[in-house]
């Protein structure tokens, strides 16, 4: 009884504390954390966590808890490019636009150092498509302009480390000026220049940890 009482303060202290989330601790030893959409005293709960829906009757409970939700918004990146650039190590800011957009600015070793872009992903901060495109410099050889766009798929494996894996596509330009000088038989010296543009282009596997704050 007083076990239940317990839980059932807690749910009431979590309904009205929006800026946390709910941790249900089961007797088997699992654990999930999401937000209570649906509540009945001494009998169930309701739990949303992510896109998935969990009900536990309250005899399944052995404890219950709250965290204190937090946006996660900074990135430290690493692997065989990351889901924001072709980089091996990367940081990164994001400007939350709702649950599925943001702006980003980044940092890397690699492409897009810095940079800045646009994210989309299906559900911030979860399982899920996760989708970027990435303008900025690159610094592989020389400096030159670099655009990066990544598709993967991200799996949260705690509260703080992710992993993605897919494949990102991207290309590195660069401009410059070839002037030739000649002269007449009238010792008239006429200089010709002409813009030169070079690209690269690439296609290739992705496969990143992300550890955010």
């Amino acid at each position: 009884m007083i076990r239940r009482l317990i839980i059932l303060l807690l749910i009431v202290g979590c309904v009205f504390a929006q800026q946390y989330n709910v941790v249900v601790i089961l007797q088997n030893g699992s654990e999930i954390h999401g937000i209570i959409i649906e509540e009945k005293p001494n009998e169930y709960i309701k739990i949303q966590s992510g896109k998935n829906v969990f009900v536990f009757e309250f005899e399944e409970i052995e404890l219950l808890t709250k965290e204190l939700v937090k946006d996660k918004t900074w990135s430290f990146a690493g692997g065989f490019g990351t889901n924001r650039s072709l980089s091996l190590l990367g940081i990164s800011k994001d400007f939350r636009i709702g649950n599925n957009f943001s702006f980003f600015l980044t940092a890397g070793i690699g492409t897009a150092m810095p940079g800045l872009g646009f994210t989309y992903q299906s559900d911030y901060n979860n399982n899920g498509i996760n989708f970027s495109a990435t303008t900025g410099l690159q610094h592989l050889d020389e400096t030159r302009n670099s655009f990066n766009s990544a598709l993967n798929y991200q799996w949260k494996l705690n509260n703080n480390l992710f992993i993605s894996l897919g494949i990102m596509g991207g290309m590195f330009w660069d401009n410059y000026d070839v002037c030739n000088t000649s002269s007449s038989i009238y010792n008239k010296t006429t200089r010709v220049c002409n813009s030169i543009s070079t690209t690269e282009q690439y296609i290739l596997p992705t496969i990143s940890f992300d550890f955010r704050l």
